[in-house]
């Protein structure tokens, strides 16, 4: 969500932005297994454990607010990129990437077990967004879940009807020190 980006063009072919953005991002990563148990079902494996293997969890919401820098060469009909950006966590939950899971289901009841292994479910905010802990209104405006943040980008233009385009976005990280 972009909460707010100025631009103002430079004479030197050159543009300087400020931005600021609400950023919600979940990447889940699993195996083939889970989802082929749910298009076919459990009907025909009733009893047979269904191994899962490795997956890993993580959603995060934070913002970021930073500063922008492009600069073209019309000549070479080319133009680069950099943002540098200030992130701020609000919330935090991630499943480390070793986690294991297999799923069974009884053939009388119907009912499904799952036996997890190494499953941590490691999170920040949570307790501040559920009013259990902390100031929600303190913790929206500035909290201690700090970082930095990168975006390189390169535009090349090679004729009217083709265009080649490089871009590495989201280069950095973020501390989760609050409500952990």
């Amino acid at each position: 969500l972009n909460l707010l980006h100025v631009g103002y063009r430079l004479p030197n072919n050159a543009v300087v932005s400020l931005f600021a953005n609400e950023r919600v991002e979940v990447d889940f990563l699993f195996p083939e297994e889970p989802v082929r148990l749910l298009w076919e079902g459990n009907a025909t494996i009733l009893e047979d454990p269904v191994k899962m293997g490795r997956f890993a969890l993580s959603a995060n919401h934070f913002r970021e607010i930073g500063i922008g820098y492009a600069y073209s060469v019309p000549d070479y009909g080319t133009r680069f990129g950099v943002r540098l950006k200030y992130l701020q966590g609000l919330f935090n939950a991630s499943l480390p990437g070793g986690t294991k899971a297999d799923f069974r289901t009884e053939n009388e009841n119907f009912q499904i077990n799952v036996d997890l292994e190494k499953a941590m479910l490691r999170t920040s905010g949570i307790q501040i967004a559920t009013g259990d802990e902390g100031d929600i209104g303190s913790h929206l405006v500035a909290n201690g879940n700090r970082g930095v943040g990168l975006d390189l980008g390169m535009d090349f233009e090679y004729n009217r009807y083709y265009s080649f385009s490089l871009g590495i976005n989201d280069i950095g990280f973020i501390n989760w020190n609050e409500d952990i």
